[in-house]
């Protein structure tokens, strides 16, 4: 580009400096406006200050000049203010505002358009003064900080709130964020239907946090109620209160407060804003505090801290229904309960993954077969979701069809095969099938790809059996599958597992089914020794969630390895390292054989109560005979919960069995009543359910087993080394 040059008379200029030159004039001129002057420009702008001031930036003439001025003077006498069109006086002309501008030299205007209107002239450097002292002592925006600071508030309350999907952890979150930021205290109320039900209470005083937690449950709020939580709960509508009243309380609380005064240091400013999710209320947070006031920007930014939290507990309640109704599904396609077997003691477990709310494809299936026999079965679909799960149903019941049909392992597998084949699209998956018969003590397997089972022989370490893998199900009509035998003595123990188990992200294959093995083997060499470590810690923990059977016990320290099947299927957790919650879904089944012994007590009950007395007298008395008193108080006791219960749900007849089995007195009752136990329901008053708690908490182990017309409760008890209390051993 050609730069155009201007010949004057001090030489030639360049565009740039004629740039320069408009520049410094603009900036002349907006000085002077600030300061009240006349502007005199230095830079070819004409000689004269009148006119300069004549000719605007723009070049307008001077017919614009007075009302400029008037304006300029308007602007000085109403600092501070709004200015109202009646005190710009229309002759004010150019004296009022040079008075206007001697009378701004002093503010932080003035100050700016003085040093403005020198750079203008070309006389000034932004070294000679900072501008803070150009401009003064800058203001405090308030507001504008505080906003900040509430916007960042809720930007980490919105973080803090979304890193969880458990309901309850999400209500503790918010009112841990709310106190002390916005109040003393706060009640998160959360809405059941047409109920209110009470989510936490927090409170920086214990004497208030006491007596909330005693006073706010039997009052709860109503949703017909016109003030408080329940208005709100009802309406969606924030409600406030600079002081309650012993009035108001009344009319709040359902059952008044003739019986319980309301201390009054409870009694100050409260607000309760609702919680909206999805075109409902979801609940309602009730914010304490003891004398301050709210105000209107604390109601919004609580507003808002509701509103995260309101979002956060509507995912997290949808991800649960989710996860529910995937669990629900997966469970209904497996067996909820072992059979009862004589001989051999079942434990199962299936543990959902966390990686999503899809159903697995983990299968597992427990059959009783002619001749007093047993057949096992696991196995694995590939792939996730609903359906895998359609396609794992389908292949159990096949698997349990030709299993009733008696055929052997491997043929059972190649008919299997066959099935796979016929379904729609590739549905690779492993495995293995196992009958054993408890009077020739021997085990048939054969395999189709599964990963091998755990063999745990009485005096010998855990190990792998070693067998033909053979090809997963659905590879194409190969359908060839190999069968090994071996003997299983009593007090021996096999583990069949999927690669939940053994298998994870941060872990190979290999280096899991080492861990499972050596970590067996360093369990079990413990609990010989009676160390207690063959329970490690945490075995237990969450058992009872994805449990298939109802089987809740944790074994007690010092139990051998023929003990029962579930104190073996808590080691192999433990010595796996499964958490609670897995990347994917783990199953697994556990046999264990012992020797048939007849049994202590066999003795048929009537469903009466009078049923639990007569069955603590005919336990005691073979206790007693036998010498077992070390364990005589806490069999009786159980055995009349155990009783007493199905007595309560069964209303048919029963059989109260005893069996002593090694180290362990096993006590079983029978009915004929469904197969699986009553679950209590949403509006138990609490005093129900705890005699299966007292089980939980004494018994060794128990569990539900299913019988061919009804369901078997069982529990073990674990017997002391030295027989009774007096040291006598027991026969």
């Amino acid at each position: 580009m050609t730069a155009r040059y201007q010949l004057t008379s001090k030489g030639v200029r360049s565009p740039f400096v004629l740039v320069r030159q408009a520049v410094y004039e603009r900036t002349g001129r907006l000085g002077c406006a600030l300061s009240g002057r006349t502007f005199s420009g230095r830079f070819g702008g004409g000689g004269g200050g009148d006119a300069g001031a004549a000719s605007d930036v723009g070049g307008n003439s001077g017919a614009g000049r007075a009302p400029a001025a008037r304006g300029a003077a308007g602007a000085g006498s109403t600092v501070g203010g709004p200015v109202r069109p009646d005190e710009v006086q229309p002759d004010a002309g150019r004296a009022t505002a040079g008075r206007t501008g001697a009378a701004r030299t002093g503010t932080a205007a003035g100050r700016l358009g003085a040093v403005l209107a020198e750079i203008g002239r070309g006389t000034w450097s932004l070294g000679q003064m900072p501008l803070r002292q150009i401009l003064g002592r800058p203001r405090e925006r308030v507001p504008d900080r505080l906003e900040l600071e509430h916007l960042g508030y809720l930007s980490d309350a919105g973080l803090v709130l979304s890193r969880s999907l458990d309901p309850q952890r999400i209500i503790d979150m918010i009112a841990a964020l709310a106190v002390p930021r916005l109040g003393d205290g706060v009640i998160v109320f959360l809405r059941d239907g047409e109920k209110a039900r009470l989510g936490t209470i927090v409170h920086r005083d214990s004497r208030a946090a006491g007596f909330l937690r005693d006073f706010l449950p039997s009052r709860l709020p109503t949703l017909d109620s016109e003030d408080g939580p329940g208005l709100v709960l009802r309406t969606g509508q924030t409600w406030y209160m600079p002081y309650l009243t012993d009035e108001l309380l009344a009319r709040m609380s359902p059952t008044g407060m003739t019986d319980i005064p309301f201390p009054d240091f409870l009694k100050g400013p409260t607000i309760t804003v609702p919680m909206p999710g999805q075109g409902r209320v979801l609940g309602a947070v009730t914010l304490l505090r003891l004398s301050e006031t709210y105000t209107p920007v604390d109601i919004s930014l609580a507003e808002h801290l509701a509103r995260r939290g309101a979002a956060a507990l509507d995912n997290a309640q949808l991800y649960s229904v989710e996860q529910e109704s995937a669990l629900t599904l997966q469970r209904s396609l497996l067996p909820e309960n072992p059979p009862a077997l004589q001989g051999v003691e079942i434990a199962m477990e299936y543990r959902p993954g966390t990686a999503g709310t899809e159903a697995g494809g983990d299968l597992y299936d427990v059959i009783a077969l002619p001749g007093g026999r047993v057949g096992i079965a696991i196995g694995d679909v590939m792939g996730r979701g609903l359906h895998a799960a359609a396609v794992m149903g389908q292949l159990r019941a096949a698997l349990r069809a030709y299993a009733l049909e008696d055929w052997p392992p491997a043929e059972l597998l190649t008919r299997l095969d066959r099935v796979v084949d016929s379904l729609p699209g590739l549905h690779l998956t492993t495995c293995m099938y196992i009958v054993y018969d408890p009077a020739a003590r021997r085990a048939t397997v054969s395999n189709a790809g599964h990963l091998p089972p755990l063999l745990v022989m009485p005096d010998e370490e855990p190990d792998y059996l070693v067998l033909d893998p053979g090809l997963p199900l659905g590879v194409g009509g190969v359908g060839v599958f190999s069968e090994t035998s071996l003997e299983l003595p009593p007090g021996s123990g096999i583990v069949l597992y999927t690669d939940g188990l053994v298998e994870s992200r941060r872990r190979p294959l290999e280096d899991g089914m080492d861990r499972l093995r050596r970590g067996l083997a360093k369990a079990m060499e413990n609990a010989t020794e009676g160390t207690g470590e063959g329970t490690a810690d945490g075995a237990g923990e969450g058992a009872g969630e994805g449990m298939a059977a109802v089987d809740a016990g944790v074994p007690a320290a010092g139990a051998s390895s023929s003990g029962s099947a579930r104190a073996l299927l808590h080691r192999c957790l433990a010595a796996a390292g499964v958490a609670v919650q897995t990347d994917d879904d783990t199953a697994l089944l556990v046999m264990t054989t012992y020797p048939s012994r007849p049994a202590l007590v066999d003795v048929a009950l009537p469903a009466e109560p009078e049923s639990a007395v007569r069955a603590r007298s005919v336990v005691g008395r073979i206790l007693t005979g036998r010498r077992l008193a070390a364990v005589a108080d806490d069999a009786l006791l159980l055995v009349s919960e155990v009783v007493t219960n199905a007595v309560l749900h069964a209303r048919s007849d029963l059989v109260l069995r005893v069996h002593q089995e090694g180290d362990r007195l096993r006590v079983s009752v029978d009915d004929r009543e469904g197969t699986r136990m009553p679950r209590r329901a949403s509006g138990d008053d609490g005093e129900s359910g705890w005699g299966l708690k007292i089980v939980d908490m004494l018994a060794r182990g128990w569990g539900v087993e299913t019988t061919g017309d009804g369901k078997r409760v069982w529990f073990d008890l674990a017997i002391p080394a030295s027989g009774d209390t007096n040291g006598t051993p027991s026969p």
